[in-house]
């Protein structure tokens, strides 16, 4: 396992495509502090959850986080298996509310009762089916839409319909690049970069934010057998874990860009990624850069690189101001 001074991902580097080279570096954690205890608890107290079923009987559960916020809808994709009605996940989408407060958040939680058809279609690598069940709760017009890891592949795919509008999109460590062994990928998000979080988290002061989100989190239940819960859900959704481990990224990307040129994109790449290595990403943008060369009308994605890794646990603020950093720095 390869570390190079893992960090929380506190500052992002952008860099120029095809070359990699810095073009300027955003010290997240300075830009946007993070909102006092009292602000994260009426997010959390103002959510409301509530589940939508789709004609073929699929249920999607979600929680809408500041719902009466007034400049527009934001939607964020958590990772696979993370809800935000547990202390992970809920830390995770009250800081994303707090800090982005102009906006109402919708976070949805695991689908419930997907058709065998759309599982058949996933595991193939095509989640246009296993995704179109979130339009029952997703407006026509997002102003930001983003998602982490799997929730990315689900935020890509929704977009590349074409049928729900976004200002601003956030990719954040999403897998699908390249081919990978189902058996490799579970094996490497799923263990080895727990072990690059256990590194950073000790870096993380024991001030400020952590006091802040820790003072919040103690008041929201926890799950009961964590692991025995991940364990049951990776046997009963191996389909949606070897879809993830398909070469779908690249196409997903290439559609969005192409069906929604005033869409700004940004790609966010933890270099100490272990499932998702940092280089498919960058072989993903070398090509989708060569496709932008043959159409003058297709408009790049920013791309940002930090040494951190797959998860935010312990930096539970880093997706909030990433969203926080995209919506400011929206041109089109």
């Amino acid at each position: 396992m390869t570390i190079e001074n893992a960090s929380p991902g506190y500052v992002w580097t952008e860099m120029q495509v095809p070359g990699f080279t810095d073009v300027a570096s955003y010290d997240l954690r300075q830009l946007f502090p993070v909102p006092t205890v009292a602000k994260l608890q009426e997010v959390w107290e103002k959510r409301i959850f509530d589940r939508k079923v789709t004609s073929t009987g699929t249920q999607i559960p979600y929680t809408t986080f500041n719902p009466d916020a007034e400049q527009g809808t934001s939607v964020f994709f958590p990772g696979w298996g993370v809800t935000s009605l547990d202390r992970g996940g809920a830390k995770v989408a009250s800081l994303i509310a707090a800090m982005n407060p102009g906006y109402r958040l919708i976070v949805p939680e695991e689908l419930e009762g997907v058709s065998e058809y759309q599982k058949r279609a996933a595991t193939e690598g095509f989640f246009g089916p296993y995704a179109s069940n979130y339009k029952f709760i997703i407006p026509d017009k997002l102003q930001c839409g983003s998602g982490h890891s799997r929730g990315g592949i689900i935020l890509s795919a929704l977009a590349a319909r074409g049928d729900t509008g976004i200002d601003t999109m956030n990719l954040m460590d999403v897998p699908g690049a390249i081919k990978r062994s189902p058996l490799k990928f579970a094996y490497e998000v799923g263990f080895k970069d727990n072990q690059v979080r256990k590194l950073y988290e000790d870096q993380i002061d024991n001030e400020e934010e952590q006091l802040v989100v820790d003072s919040l989190m103690s008041r929201i239940p926890n799950a009961p057998d964590p692991l025995k819960q991940v364990a049951k859900r990776g046997i009963d959704q191996w389909w949606l874990i070897r879809g993830m481990s398909k070469p779908l990224l690249p196409k997903l990307v290439l559609g969005v860009i192409r069906v929604q040129p005033d869409a700004n994109t940004f790609i966010w790449h933890g270099t100490n990624n272990q499932g998702i290595p940092v280089s498919a990403t960058r072989d993903m943008l070398a090509t989708i850069f060569k496709e932008t060369q043959k159409d003058g009308t297709l408009i790049l994605p920013r791309y940002f690189e930090s040494p951190t890794g797959h998860y935010a646990d312990g930096h539970a603020a880093r997706f909030a101001r990433i969203i926080r950093f995209s919506i400011a720095n929206t041109t089109r």
